[in-house]
């Protein structure tokens, strides 16, 4: 995408389930991370991985 001049390349995938969640927060946030999503849930690296290639 260019707009006047600038070009943006950029993936803002939210909230993504990996692995240093459960060692850098308390186990009840990593209960409900995600819970506040528009899907309910953590998204998986899987399904944002095309979005990179």
């Amino acid at each position: 995408m260019q707009t006047k001049g600038i070009y943006i390349n950029g993936v803002v995938p939210g909230t993504i389930w990996n692995p240093p969640i459960p060692a850098s927060l308390p186990s009840d946030h990593v209960a409900n991370w995600g819970a506040k999503t528009a899907m309910k849930r953590e998204g998986q690296p899987y399904e944002i991985a095309p979005a990179y290639e």
